[in-house]
């Protein structure tokens, strides 16, 4: 059950101003009770539809970045309305909110219960604390704004990246424990598996020397994880950290060396490689001449290379899907992979920047051998490579990581020139931001945009097809007054429209939604007004979205 709450916004405003104003002034490090933040909401609560109010939960393992994030992107976003205590939605003793300060002296909730207000509509969220400086996060909100809460929480989870060492001797173990101890502000064991303690050993030089252990290890303001191995002759420490303290992290490691030979340091990689089996062009509708473009020259030569290698022709070695999102240009690569019966990989800048940085150029080295095997298999392949422009942009704004990563993917890429049966297949919604030399590489472009007439009543016509479509329903019309809709917004379109026809089922046969079974089912229909309301839903976000 979903509870909203009445608000007087004015006072809670001018609260919410003196209790800022008074946390402003205040400059400790530690959390900040905020007892006043606002009074307690009023004990009244009015009940409201189950099927339009949801509620999602994200773990973090970063509290203070991801709580930052949250808060900057309410604030970004909306407006704060209240903030009250944690245990309002709760039975348990009162806990009230607590605050911290970021080092640019921005306060945010890190424990409580916080009201935003986001282009009209509301949202509650719960933050809680867990154990290894961890974060809770769930929200409760209007089941249409699903893709802004996911981007929100998208944002929050710390970019982080695993390195990896190994040394020679075990002495370098003991000397990276003993910076540890000097440097850090603080050093906690954490348990692993069963066992409660860290298990401990002292090496020749009376170091003590981490065998098998875990500890999460503060140095500056910046936390980190730190898993150490001495066992079979590996002498090793692997370092999750944030993607911008990767040099950092690395200068450590390099210092536990002084009295050893040097290791191998690397960032590990993920197959990418996935399986498409159950992809076909049934899936899709409304790519009008898009289709047949993607098919002769994607589809055909990789069905049948020797055929175009006796024409003379051979398929473009990238290809750019551009367009708006929720077009299903992640779909189709799929598709034409499944009906090329062609290996299929699939990267994205989170991918690349989450597992790949530091040492990013040799996992594409290893990506690109991974299609070389396919061809000398007999096989086809194709990489595809999802929001390429939040990936290689414009040099000029690139960090060495990712100019040193972009020169091995062009490389990469030009050396496959000659090779046939192996596509690089790119997306992107803001192609004119890509690195000119990036573009050189996909020769040829095709355009996904949203759907015309014909192809949103032939969209429609997928996601409705299994639907018990009361008489009343106007295709035509809702194919009418969807323009400007992409595909994404048309199947959003046939779902709301599913949930309003349960909805009244359950409000006028005076029935629960999990009573609905068996024959009762049947008498469930969705009616034109069940699509008229999704309609007017939609398109009241969007507006709000566009404001």
């Amino acid at each position: 059950m979903f509870w909203n709450r009445k608000k007087n916004n004015a006072v809670l405003e001018d609260r919410m101003k003196n209790v800022v104003g008074e946390l402003a002034d205040t400059s400790q490090d530690r959390p900040v009770e905020a007892d006043s933040v606002s009074e307690k909401p009023p004990k009244s609560r009015k009940e409201t539809k189950l099927l339009e109010r949801i509620k999602i939960s994200e773990q973090f393992s970063d509290r203070d970045y991801s709580a930052l994030r949250i808060w900057e992107e309410l604030n970004r976003l909306g407006t704060i309305e209240t903030m009250c205590e944690a245990s309002y939605f709760s039975d348990k003793e009162e806990k009230p909110a607590l605050m911290r300060r970021s080092d640019e002296g921005v306060l945010y909730p890190i424990e409580g219960v916080v009201e935003a207000k986001i282009y009209g509509a509301h949202y509650s969220l719960v933050l809680k604390e867990k154990m290894d400086s961890g974060l809770e996060v769930t929200i409760e909100f209007d089941s249409r704004n699903l893709s802004l809460v996911e981007d929100i929480l998208k944002k929050a989870q710390q970019k982080v990246v695993c390195i990896s060492r190994s040394y020679m001797e075990s002495e370098s173990l003991g000397r990276l424990y003993e910076i540890l101890q000097e440097e850090a502000r603080s050093v906690k064991f954490l348990r692993q598996g069963n066992s409660s303690s860290p298990k401990m050993s002292v090496d020749s030089e009376q170091r003590i020397v981490p065998v098998d252990a875990k500890m999460r290890v503060v140095l500056g303001e910046d936390s980190y994880l730190f898993k150490f191995s001495d066992q079979y002759g590996i002498h090793g420490v692997d370092v999750t950290c944030s993607v911008d303290k990767v040099d950092y992290v690395q200068d450590i490691l390099s210092m536990a060396e002084d009295k050893a030979k040097e290791g191998e340091i690397e960032v590990k990689s993920v197959d990418f490689s996935i399986s498409v089996a159950n992809y076909h062009w049934g899936l899709v509708g409304g790519l009008g001449d898009a289709r047949r473009e993607l098919q002769q020259y994607l589809e055909w030569p990789l069905e049948n290379p020797e055929l175009f290698d006796y024409l003379d022709t051979t398929l473009p070695k990238g290809i750019l899907l551009i367009g708006p999102p929720g077009n299903g240009k992640t779909t189709i690569a799929k598709i034409i992979a499944n009906e090329s019966q062609s290996a299929f990989y699939s990267v994205s800048p989170k991918d690349i920047y989450s597992m790949w940085l530091g040492n990013s150029e040799k996992n594409w080295g290893w990506l690109f051998g991974k299609t070389r095997k396919d061809v000398r298999d007999g096989k086809t392949a194709i990489v595809f490579i999802d929001e390429i422009d939040g990936f290689y942009t414009n040099r000029d704004e690139m960090d060495k990581h990712s100019r040193k990563s972009f020169g091995q993917f062009c490389q990469e890429v030009d050396g496959i020139s000659d090779l046939n049966g192996v596509v690089i297949l790119g997306a992107t919604n803001r192609d004119d931001q890509l690195d000119p030399a990036l573009v050189r590489r996909f020769p040829r472009q095709i355009y996904i945009g949203n759907p015309d007439q014909e192809g949103r009543g032939e969209i429609l016509g997928l996601y409705t097809v299994k639907k018990p479509l009361a008489d009343s329903v106007d295709v035509n019309s809702l194919v009418q007054r969807s323009d400007g809709f992409s595909g994404a917004m048309l199947k959003d379109l046939c779902d709301a429209a599913t949930f309003n026809g349960v909805e009244r089922y359950s409000e006028t046969h005076d029935c629960s939604i999990k009573d609905i079974r068996g024959d009762r089912m049947k008498d469930v229909s969705i009616e034109m007004w069940d699509f008229e309301k999704a309609l007017a839903g939609i398109k009241q976000y969007e507006e709000n979205r566009s404001k």
